[in-house]
């Protein structure tokens, strides 16, 4: 939700932001039924409301919004509500595939979900110790395992393609 006010001589026009109201929250894009609401500011007999150009609801995220609005007889506040979605974070692995070797030189691509943060990249050293190196943005995992590529052209998934260092 969010509001703004005009002032007919003034700054007849005013930019309303629209934003979440939690850390968890998001705003649903698909709202289509958004109605401002208006209100009168000063007494008389014109009524602005009637007359308010409102402009289109415009998404730069699904954190933020903004919604324009023209008022040329009065003082008004225009009031704009969207649906809101909560946002649930679940963490999916996907099955292990098959073991191969890590030898120096070779070139090898972990999937990584567009919407996760980060990615698990497990290992059997040659000594029987299990090792996890996180897979955070663009990074390097480990100063032997050196980020390469990314891909992002799969429809659910990053395709990050690392090599094995000496």
């Amino acid at each position: 939700m969010g509001s703004c006010e005009t002032a007919a001589e003034d700054t007849p026009n005013c930019t309303v932001e629209i934003v979440p109201t939690g850390p968890d929250i998001i705003l649903d894009v698909n709202d289509t039924a958004v109605m401002p609401q208006c209100l009168k500011l000063i007494s008389g007999v014109n009524d602005p409301c009637a007359v308010v150009q409102n402009g289109p609801v415009i998404f730069q995220s699904q954190r933020h919004a903004t919604q324009s609005f023209n008022s040329v007889l009065g003082s008004v506040r225009m009031t704009t509500m969207i649906r809101q979605k909560r946002v649930q974070q679940t963490t999916l692995d996907l099955p292990p595939t098959a073991k191969f070797p890590l030898n120096a030189g070779r070139l090898f691509d972990v999937l990584r979900n567009h919407t996760s943060i980060a990615a698990r990249l497990e290992c059997s050293m040659a000594d029987g110790d299990q090792r996890i190196f996180p897979i955070v943005g663009e990074t390097d995992p480990s100063p032997n395992i050196r980020f390469v590529s990314k891909n992002s052209s799969e429809p659910i998934f990053d395709i990050l393609t690392y090599r094995v260092m000496p």
